[in-house]
Protein backbone atom coordinates (compact mmCIF):
# COMPACT_ATOMS: atom_id res chain seq x y z
CA UNK A 1 0.00 0.00 0.00
CA UNK A 2 1.56 3.25 -1.12
CA UNK A 3 1.73 6.31 1.14
CA UNK A 4 1.01 9.70 -0.35
CA UNK A 5 3.63 12.42 -0.36
CA UNK A 6 1.40 14.54 1.87
CA UNK A 7 1.32 11.82 4.55
CA UNK A 8 5.09 11.47 4.37
CA UNK A 9 5.65 15.20 4.74
CA UNK A 10 3.20 15.34 7.65
CA UNK A 11 4.93 12.40 9.35
CA UNK A 12 8.36 14.02 8.99
CA UNK A 13 6.99 17.36 10.24
CA UNK A 14 5.46 15.75 13.33
CA UNK A 15 8.72 13.96 14.13
CA UNK A 16 10.66 17.21 13.82
CA UNK A 17 8.13 19.00 16.00
CA UNK A 18 8.34 16.27 18.64
CA UNK A 19 12.13 16.40 18.66
CA UNK A 20 12.12 20.20 18.85
CA UNK A 21 9.65 20.28 21.74
CA UNK A 22 11.56 17.52 23.56
CA UNK A 23 14.86 19.37 23.23
CA UNK A 24 13.28 22.63 24.43
CA UNK A 25 11.61 20.91 27.42
CA UNK A 26 14.75 19.04 28.44
CA UNK A 27 16.98 22.09 28.03
CA UNK A 28 14.60 24.34 29.97
CA UNK A 29 14.23 21.81 32.81
CA UNK A 30 17.94 21.26 33.05
CA UNK A 31 18.63 24.99 33.05
CA UNK A 32 16.01 25.58 35.75
CA UNK A 33 17.47 22.82 37.90
CA UNK A 34 20.92 24.36 37.45
CA UNK A 35 19.62 27.75 38.61
CA UNK A 36 18.10 26.14 41.69
CA UNK A 37 21.37 24.37 42.39
CA UNK A 38 23.32 27.65 42.24
CA UNK A 39 20.89 29.18 44.70
CA UNK A 40 21.34 26.21 47.04
CA UNK A 41 25.12 26.58 46.73
CA UNK A 42 24.96 30.23 47.76
CA UNK A 43 22.92 29.27 50.85
CA UNK A 44 25.31 26.42 51.56
CA UNK A 45 28.33 28.74 51.36
CA UNK A 46 26.66 30.98 53.92
CA UNK A 47 26.09 27.95 56.19
CA UNK A 48 29.76 26.93 55.89
CA UNK A 49 30.79 30.38 57.11
CA UNK A 50 28.50 29.93 60.14
CA UNK A 51 29.95 26.48 60.78
CA UNK A 52 33.53 27.75 60.64
CA UNK A 53 32.73 30.75 62.85
CA UNK A 54 30.98 28.53 65.43
CA UNK A 55 33.81 26.00 65.39
CA UNK A 56 36.50 28.62 65.85
CA UNK A 57 34.60 30.17 68.74
CA UNK A 58 33.20 27.14 70.57
CA UNK A 59 35.05 24.20 68.99
CA UNK A 60 31.58 22.77 68.36
CA UNK A 61 29.98 21.76 65.05
CA UNK A 62 27.17 23.97 63.87
CA UNK A 63 24.01 22.10 62.99
CA UNK A 64 22.68 23.69 59.80
CA UNK A 65 19.31 23.30 58.14
CA UNK A 66 17.79 19.87 57.73
CA UNK A 67 19.24 17.88 54.89
CA UNK A 68 22.63 19.61 54.96
CA UNK A 69 25.63 17.62 56.15
CA UNK A 70 28.85 19.15 57.55
CA UNK A 71 32.10 17.24 58.04
CA UNK A 72 35.32 18.58 59.52
CA UNK A 73 38.49 16.67 58.73
CA UNK A 74 41.99 17.05 60.04
CA UNK A 75 44.96 17.11 57.67
CA UNK A 76 45.41 13.40 58.50
CA UNK A 77 41.81 12.69 57.32
CA UNK A 78 40.60 12.21 60.91
CA UNK A 79 36.93 13.07 61.41
CA UNK A 80 36.65 15.95 63.84
CA UNK A 81 32.94 16.64 63.33
CA UNK A 82 30.08 15.03 61.38
CA UNK A 83 26.59 16.50 61.69
CA UNK A 84 24.92 13.57 59.89
CA UNK A 85 26.72 10.78 61.86
CA UNK A 86 28.31 11.97 65.14
CA UNK A 87 29.48 8.39 65.93
CA UNK A 88 32.15 8.71 63.28
CA UNK A 89 33.88 11.55 65.16
CA UNK A 90 37.44 10.56 66.10
CA UNK A 91 37.74 7.94 63.42
CA UNK A 92 39.98 8.06 60.42
CA UNK A 93 38.59 7.67 56.93
CA UNK A 94 39.54 4.24 55.70
CA UNK A 95 38.90 5.16 52.09
CA UNK A 96 38.52 8.82 51.07
CA UNK A 97 35.43 9.42 49.01
CA UNK A 98 35.46 11.24 45.65
CA UNK A 99 34.31 14.55 47.12
CA UNK A 100 37.33 14.61 49.43
CA UNK A 101 39.79 13.69 46.68
CA UNK A 102 38.49 16.41 44.41
CA UNK A 103 38.70 19.01 47.19
CA UNK A 104 42.29 18.02 48.02
CA UNK A 105 43.33 18.20 44.40
CA UNK A 106 41.72 21.59 43.80
CA UNK A 107 44.58 23.60 45.37
CA UNK A 108 42.29 26.44 46.43
CA UNK A 109 40.94 27.48 49.85
CA UNK A 110 37.28 27.16 49.01
CA UNK A 111 35.11 26.13 46.12
CA UNK A 112 32.27 23.91 44.89
CA UNK A 113 32.26 20.52 43.33
CA UNK A 114 29.05 19.67 41.56
CA UNK A 115 26.88 17.87 42.31
CA UNK A 116 28.38 17.00 45.71
CA UNK A 117 28.62 20.33 47.54
CA UNK A 118 31.09 22.95 48.83
CA UNK A 119 34.42 22.80 50.71
CA UNK A 120 36.60 25.22 52.71
CA UNK A 121 40.11 24.89 54.16
CA UNK A 122 40.80 26.41 57.57
CA UNK A 123 44.17 28.09 58.30
CA UNK A 124 45.45 24.91 60.02
CA UNK A 125 44.53 22.98 56.88
CA UNK A 126 41.48 21.47 58.41
CA UNK A 127 38.87 20.81 55.71
CA UNK A 128 35.18 21.55 55.98
CA UNK A 129 32.89 19.64 53.63
CA UNK A 130 29.27 20.70 53.19
CA UNK A 131 26.92 18.69 50.97
CA UNK A 132 23.27 18.79 50.08
CA UNK A 133 21.22 15.66 49.45
CA UNK A 134 22.23 14.07 46.19
CA UNK A 135 18.69 13.87 44.86
CA UNK A 136 17.96 17.59 45.24
CA UNK A 137 19.08 18.41 41.74
CA UNK A 138 17.27 15.45 40.16
CA UNK A 139 14.07 16.14 42.06
CA UNK A 140 14.12 19.73 40.93
CA UNK A 141 14.86 18.58 37.38
CA UNK A 142 11.99 16.08 37.35
CA UNK A 143 9.61 18.58 38.86
CA UNK A 144 10.42 21.18 36.27
CA UNK A 145 10.42 18.56 33.51
CA UNK A 146 6.82 17.67 34.28
CA UNK A 147 5.78 21.32 34.20
CA UNK A 148 7.66 22.00 30.99
CA UNK A 149 6.29 18.81 29.42
CA UNK A 150 2.72 19.95 30.09
CA UNK A 151 3.44 23.28 28.51
CA UNK A 152 5.21 21.53 25.62
CA UNK A 153 2.23 19.24 25.03
CA UNK A 154 -0.08 22.24 24.93
CA UNK A 155 2.13 24.11 22.49
CA UNK A 156 2.70 20.90 20.47
CA UNK A 157 -1.05 20.33 20.21
CA UNK A 158 -1.60 23.86 18.95
CA UNK A 159 1.28 23.48 16.51
CA UNK A 160 -0.14 20.15 15.32
CA UNK A 161 -3.53 21.70 14.61
CA UNK A 162 -1.89 24.57 12.76
CA UNK A 163 0.26 22.11 10.79
CA UNK A 164 -2.74 19.99 9.83
CA UNK A 165 -4.58 23.10 8.67
CA UNK A 166 -1.62 24.29 6.60
CA UNK A 167 -1.05 20.85 5.09
CA UNK A 168 -4.71 20.54 4.22
CA UNK A 169 -4.64 23.95 2.56
CA UNK A 170 -1.44 23.20 0.65
CA UNK A 171 -2.19 19.62 -0.33
CA UNK A 172 -5.83 19.97 -1.35
CA UNK A 173 -4.94 21.34 -4.85
CA UNK A 174 -2.34 18.59 -5.28
CA UNK A 175 -4.88 15.92 -4.33
CA UNK A 176 -7.45 17.33 -6.75
CA UNK A 177 -4.77 17.50 -9.44
CA UNK A 178 -3.81 13.88 -8.77
CA UNK A 179 -7.42 12.75 -9.15
CA UNK A 180 -7.73 14.70 -12.40
CA UNK A 181 -4.50 13.20 -13.79
CA UNK A 182 -5.62 9.68 -12.88
CA UNK A 183 -8.87 10.25 -14.78
CA UNK A 184 -6.87 11.66 -17.70
CA UNK A 185 -4.70 8.53 -17.62
CA UNK A 186 -7.86 6.46 -17.98
CA UNK A 187 -8.84 8.44 -21.07
CA UNK A 188 -11.09 11.15 -19.61
CA UNK A 189 -9.47 14.41 -20.73
CA UNK A 190 -12.41 16.70 -19.91
CA UNK A 191 -11.88 16.63 -16.14
CA UNK A 192 -11.79 20.05 -14.40
CA UNK A 193 -8.48 21.05 -12.82
CA UNK A 194 -8.25 22.89 -9.48
CA UNK A 195 -7.90 26.65 -9.53
CA UNK A 196 -4.27 27.61 -10.04
CA UNK A 197 -2.64 30.09 -7.69
CA UNK A 198 0.63 31.98 -8.04
CA UNK A 199 2.80 29.53 -6.08
CA UNK A 200 4.66 26.44 -7.31
CA UNK A 201 1.50 24.33 -7.03
CA UNK A 202 -0.33 26.79 -9.26
CA UNK A 203 2.46 26.62 -11.84
CA UNK A 204 2.26 22.81 -11.77
CA UNK A 205 -1.53 22.92 -12.27
CA UNK A 206 -1.19 25.31 -15.21
CA UNK A 207 1.50 23.17 -16.83
CA UNK A 208 -0.65 20.04 -16.43
CA UNK A 209 -3.59 21.90 -17.95
CA UNK A 210 -1.49 22.86 -20.98
CA UNK A 211 -0.24 19.28 -21.38
CA UNK A 212 -3.75 17.82 -21.14
CA UNK A 213 -4.98 20.32 -23.75
CA UNK A 214 -2.12 19.39 -26.06
CA UNK A 215 -2.85 15.69 -25.59
CA UNK A 216 -6.50 16.39 -26.41
CA UNK A 217 -5.45 18.23 -29.57
CA UNK A 218 -3.04 15.44 -30.54
CA UNK A 219 -5.74 12.80 -30.09
CA UNK A 220 -8.17 14.87 -32.11
CA UNK A 221 -5.53 15.34 -34.81
CA UNK A 222 -4.78 11.62 -34.74
CA UNK A 223 -8.47 10.86 -35.20
CA UNK A 224 -8.66 13.30 -38.10
CA UNK A 225 -5.50 11.83 -39.60
CA UNK A 226 -6.93 8.34 -39.27
CA UNK A 227 -10.13 9.38 -41.03
CA UNK A 228 -8.15 11.22 -43.69
CA UNK A 229 -5.87 8.22 -44.19
CA UNK A 230 -8.91 6.00 -44.61
CA UNK A 231 -10.40 8.44 -47.11
CA UNK A 232 -7.09 8.65 -49.01
CA UNK A 233 -6.92 4.86 -49.17
CA UNK A 234 -10.45 4.79 -50.56
CA UNK A 235 -9.50 7.48 -53.09
CA UNK A 236 -6.42 5.47 -54.12
CA UNK A 237 -8.56 2.36 -54.59
CA UNK A 238 -11.10 4.30 -56.65
CA UNK A 239 -8.30 5.82 -58.73
CA UNK A 240 -6.83 2.41 -59.44
CA UNK A 241 -10.23 1.22 -60.59
CA UNK A 242 -10.44 4.10 -63.07
CA UNK A 243 -7.31 2.88 -64.84
CA UNK A 244 -7.52 0.12 -67.46
CA UNK A 245 -6.05 -3.30 -66.67
CA UNK A 246 -2.24 -3.56 -67.04
CA UNK A 247 -2.71 -5.84 -70.07
CA UNK A 248 -5.24 -4.91 -72.73
CA UNK A 249 -5.97 -6.33 -76.22
CA UNK A 250 -7.75 -4.03 -78.69
CA UNK A 251 -8.09 -5.04 -82.32
CA UNK A 252 -4.66 -5.77 -83.74
CA UNK A 253 -2.91 -4.00 -80.84
CA UNK A 254 -1.59 -5.24 -77.53
CA UNK A 255 -1.15 -2.75 -74.68
CA UNK A 256 1.06 -3.27 -71.61
CA UNK A 257 1.14 -0.59 -68.91
CA UNK A 258 2.81 0.35 -65.63
CA UNK A 259 1.52 2.77 -63.01
CA UNK A 260 3.35 3.69 -59.78
CA UNK A 261 2.34 6.63 -57.57
CA UNK A 262 4.84 8.51 -55.43
CA UNK A 263 2.16 8.89 -52.74
CA UNK A 264 -1.08 7.13 -51.87
CA UNK A 265 -2.80 8.93 -54.74
CA UNK A 266 -1.10 10.25 -57.85
CA UNK A 267 -1.43 12.76 -60.63
CA UNK A 268 -0.59 10.38 -63.49
CA UNK A 269 -3.19 8.52 -65.47
CA UNK A 270 -3.52 6.65 -68.75
CA UNK A 271 -6.31 5.21 -70.78
CA UNK A 272 -7.17 3.35 -73.97
CA UNK A 273 -10.29 2.52 -75.90
CA UNK A 274 -11.39 1.34 -79.33
CA UNK A 275 -13.89 3.18 -81.51
CA UNK A 276 -14.87 2.54 -85.13
CA UNK A 277 -11.89 0.22 -85.57
CA UNK A 278 -9.44 2.83 -84.32
CA UNK A 279 -7.32 2.31 -81.20
CA UNK A 280 -6.90 5.26 -78.83
CA UNK A 281 -4.06 5.49 -76.28
CA UNK A 282 -3.31 8.49 -74.06
CA UNK A 283 -1.13 9.33 -71.03
CA UNK A 284 -1.50 12.41 -68.81
CA UNK A 285 0.26 14.03 -65.87
CA UNK A 286 -1.23 16.63 -63.51
CA UNK A 287 1.19 19.12 -61.98
CA UNK A 288 2.27 17.82 -58.56
CA UNK A 289 0.94 14.66 -57.02
CA UNK A 290 -1.28 13.63 -54.15
CA UNK A 291 -4.99 13.95 -53.53
CA UNK A 292 -5.62 17.25 -55.43
CA UNK A 293 -3.95 15.84 -58.53
CA UNK A 294 -5.89 12.61 -58.16
CA UNK A 295 -9.16 14.57 -58.13
CA UNK A 296 -8.19 16.23 -61.41
CA UNK A 297 -7.29 12.90 -63.04
CA UNK A 298 -10.63 11.46 -61.90
CA UNK A 299 -12.48 14.42 -63.41
CA UNK A 300 -10.64 14.15 -66.71
CA UNK A 301 -11.15 10.41 -66.83
CA UNK A 302 -14.87 10.88 -66.27
CA UNK A 303 -15.11 13.58 -68.94
CA UNK A 304 -13.31 11.43 -71.50
CA UNK A 305 -15.49 8.45 -70.65
CA UNK A 306 -18.59 10.59 -71.27
CA UNK A 307 -17.12 11.82 -74.55
CA UNK A 308 -16.41 8.29 -75.77
CA UNK A 309 -19.86 7.10 -74.79
CA UNK A 310 -21.65 9.98 -76.52
CA UNK A 311 -19.55 9.73 -79.67
CA UNK A 312 -20.08 5.99 -79.75
CA UNK A 313 -23.83 6.48 -79.93
CA UNK A 314 -23.44 8.37 -83.22
CA UNK A 315 -23.19 6.10 -86.30
CA UNK A 316 -19.84 6.20 -88.08
CA UNK A 317 -18.49 8.69 -85.57
CA UNK A 318 -15.48 8.52 -83.25
CA UNK A 319 -13.81 11.28 -81.19
CA UNK A 320 -11.04 13.27 -82.80
CA UNK A 321 -7.79 14.38 -81.17
CA UNK A 322 -9.24 17.87 -80.91
CA UNK A 323 -12.37 16.49 -79.18
CA UNK A 324 -10.27 14.66 -76.60
CA UNK A 325 -7.93 17.56 -75.83
CA UNK A 326 -10.75 20.13 -75.71
CA UNK A 327 -12.85 17.96 -73.37
CA UNK A 328 -9.86 17.28 -71.09
CA UNK A 329 -8.94 20.99 -70.99
CA UNK A 330 -12.47 21.96 -69.94
CA UNK A 331 -12.39 19.38 -67.13
CA UNK A 332 -9.01 20.55 -65.85
CA UNK A 333 -10.05 24.20 -65.99
CA UNK A 334 -13.35 23.56 -64.20
CA UNK A 335 -11.72 21.52 -61.43
CA UNK A 336 -8.37 23.30 -61.04
CA UNK A 337 -9.56 26.84 -61.69
CA UNK A 338 -6.20 27.71 -63.24
CA UNK A 339 -4.28 26.56 -60.14
CA UNK A 340 -3.62 23.05 -61.47
CA UNK A 341 -2.59 22.10 -65.02
CA UNK A 342 -2.16 18.85 -66.88
CA UNK A 343 0.04 17.62 -69.69
CA UNK A 344 -1.47 15.06 -72.03
CA UNK A 345 -0.37 13.01 -75.04
CA UNK A 346 -3.05 11.39 -77.19
CA UNK A 347 -2.53 8.90 -80.04
CA UNK A 348 -5.01 7.31 -82.45
CA UNK A 349 -3.99 4.28 -84.49
CA UNK A 350 -5.89 3.58 -87.74
CA UNK A 351 -5.01 -0.01 -88.74
CA UNK A 352 -6.73 0.35 -92.10
CA UNK A 353 -3.97 2.66 -93.33
CA UNK A 354 -1.24 1.77 -90.76
CA UNK A 355 -1.13 5.37 -89.60
CA UNK A 356 -0.73 6.83 -86.11
CA UNK A 357 -2.28 10.25 -85.47
CA UNK A 358 -1.05 12.08 -82.35
CA UNK A 359 -1.13 15.39 -80.53
CA UNK A 360 0.43 16.65 -77.32
CA UNK A 361 -0.41 19.30 -74.78
CA UNK A 362 2.87 20.15 -73.07
CA UNK A 363 3.61 16.45 -72.52
CA UNK A 364 6.96 14.66 -73.12
CA UNK A 365 7.08 13.29 -76.71
CA UNK A 366 6.18 9.66 -77.34
CA UNK A 367 8.66 7.21 -78.90
CA UNK A 368 8.13 4.78 -81.76
CA UNK A 369 10.49 1.83 -82.05
CA UNK A 370 10.40 0.24 -85.50
CA UNK A 371 10.63 -3.50 -85.90
CA UNK A 372 12.54 -3.22 -89.14
CA UNK A 373 16.14 -2.17 -88.67
CA UNK A 374 15.98 -0.41 -92.02
CA UNK A 375 13.40 1.98 -90.69
CA UNK A 376 14.47 4.61 -88.20
CA UNK A 377 12.77 4.89 -84.84
CA UNK A 378 11.29 8.32 -84.19
CA UNK A 379 10.41 10.77 -81.46
CA UNK A 380 6.89 12.13 -81.76
CA UNK A 381 7.24 15.81 -80.97
CA UNK A 382 4.04 17.81 -80.71
CA UNK A 383 3.89 21.38 -79.48
CA UNK A 384 0.98 22.58 -77.40
CA UNK A 385 0.07 24.38 -74.20
CA UNK A 386 -0.74 22.53 -71.03
CA UNK A 387 -4.35 21.80 -70.26
CA UNK A 388 -6.06 24.02 -67.68
CA UNK A 389 -4.14 27.22 -68.38
CA UNK A 390 -7.26 28.75 -69.87
CA UNK A 391 -10.91 27.94 -70.50
CA UNK A 392 -10.13 26.92 -74.10
CA UNK A 393 -7.19 25.56 -76.10
CA UNK A 394 -5.72 28.03 -78.54
CA UNK A 395 -3.22 25.68 -80.19
CA UNK A 396 -3.62 21.96 -81.01
CA UNK A 397 -0.63 20.54 -82.87
CA UNK A 398 -1.71 17.34 -84.69
CA UNK A 399 0.65 15.03 -86.57
CA UNK A 400 0.66 11.64 -88.29
CA UNK A 401 3.28 8.92 -88.85
CA UNK A 402 3.42 5.39 -90.17
CA UNK A 403 2.87 2.65 -87.63
CA UNK A 404 2.79 -0.92 -88.82
CA UNK A 405 3.05 -4.55 -87.77
CA UNK A 406 5.66 -5.19 -85.03
CA UNK A 407 6.18 -1.51 -84.31
CA UNK A 408 6.05 -0.43 -80.66
CA UNK A 409 4.73 2.86 -79.28
CA UNK A 410 5.84 4.12 -75.84
CA UNK A 411 3.88 6.81 -73.99
CA UNK A 412 5.22 7.88 -70.60
CA UNK A 413 5.33 10.62 -67.95
CA UNK A 414 8.44 12.62 -67.01
CA UNK A 415 8.79 10.77 -63.68
CA UNK A 416 10.00 7.80 -65.69
CA UNK A 417 13.07 9.72 -66.90
CA UNK A 418 14.08 11.02 -63.44
CA UNK A 419 12.83 8.44 -60.92
CA UNK A 420 15.15 9.78 -58.18
CA UNK A 421 13.86 13.35 -58.56
CA UNK A 422 16.94 14.88 -60.19
CA UNK A 423 16.64 17.68 -62.74
CA UNK A 424 15.73 16.39 -66.19
CA UNK A 425 18.46 16.86 -68.80
CA UNK A 426 18.97 15.88 -72.44
CA UNK A 427 21.41 13.22 -71.25
CA UNK A 428 18.65 11.62 -69.18
CA UNK A 429 16.40 11.40 -72.24
CA UNK A 430 19.14 9.99 -74.48
CA UNK A 431 20.37 7.41 -71.98
CA UNK A 432 16.93 6.19 -71.05
CA UNK A 433 15.73 6.01 -74.66
CA UNK A 434 18.81 3.96 -75.56
CA UNK A 435 18.09 1.59 -72.68
CA UNK A 436 14.47 1.15 -73.83
CA UNK A 437 15.59 0.59 -77.41
CA UNK A 438 17.99 -2.10 -76.23
CA UNK A 439 15.22 -3.89 -74.36
CA UNK A 440 12.78 -3.78 -77.33
CA UNK A 441 15.50 -4.89 -79.78
CA UNK A 442 15.58 -8.31 -78.15
CA UNK A 443 12.29 -9.11 -79.97
CA UNK A 444 10.67 -10.59 -76.89
CA UNK A 445 6.96 -10.44 -76.27
CA UNK A 446 5.58 -7.15 -74.99
CA UNK A 447 4.95 -8.45 -71.47
CA UNK A 448 8.59 -9.38 -70.96
CA UNK A 449 9.68 -6.05 -72.39
CA UNK A 450 7.49 -4.26 -69.85
CA UNK A 451 8.97 -6.35 -67.02
CA UNK A 452 12.50 -5.48 -68.18
CA UNK A 453 11.64 -1.77 -68.16
CA UNK A 454 10.13 -2.10 -64.66
CA UNK A 455 13.35 -3.75 -63.46
CA UNK A 456 15.31 -0.89 -65.01
CA UNK A 457 13.21 1.58 -62.98
CA UNK A 458 13.68 -0.53 -59.83
CA UNK A 459 17.45 -0.35 -60.21
CA UNK A 460 17.27 3.41 -60.78
CA UNK A 461 15.35 4.01 -57.51
CA UNK A 462 17.16 1.35 -55.49
CA UNK A 463 13.81 -0.12 -54.50
CA UNK A 464 12.69 3.11 -52.81
CA UNK A 465 9.47 4.93 -53.69
CA UNK A 466 10.03 7.24 -56.68
CA UNK A 467 10.25 10.98 -56.28
CA UNK A 468 7.43 11.48 -58.79
CA UNK A 469 4.62 9.40 -60.22
CA UNK A 470 5.76 6.96 -62.94
CA UNK A 471 3.46 5.82 -65.73
CA UNK A 472 4.18 4.29 -69.11
CA UNK A 473 2.17 2.36 -71.71
CA UNK A 474 3.54 0.17 -74.52
CA UNK A 475 1.39 -0.54 -77.56
CA UNK A 476 2.52 -2.99 -80.26
CA UNK A 477 0.76 -3.86 -83.52
CA UNK A 478 0.38 -7.56 -84.02
CA UNK A 479 1.11 -9.40 -87.26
Amino acid sequence: MSVSIGARLLFVTLILQFLSVSIVVLGSSWNHAGVMLEREERHLAHHIDHFVENWNRNAQPWIGPEGVRFQLLSPESKILADTADPKRVGKRLAKPHLFLELALKSGIDRGSIRPYGLFRFLPDRKLVLASIPGNTFMEEFRKNLVEQARLGLLLGGCTLLLTLFLFRTLLRPLKELTVALEQAENGSLDVPLPQAGSDETGILIRVCGVLIERIRMLLAGEARSSRMEEEVNIAAEIQSRLLPPPEVRMGPCEVQSHYQSATETGGDFWGCFESEGKVYLYVGDVTGHGLPSALVTAGVRGSLATLIKNEGNTPSSSPTLKDILTTANSAVWDIGGGELQMTLFVSVFDPSINTLHYAGAGHPPAWIFKKSEAEKSSILHSRGTRLGEGPSLTVIDEHSTSFGSGDTLLLYTDGMLTPRGEDLTAEHRTAFRSAIAGILAKEENLGRSKTAIEFLLFEATGGSPPADDITFALMRVGP
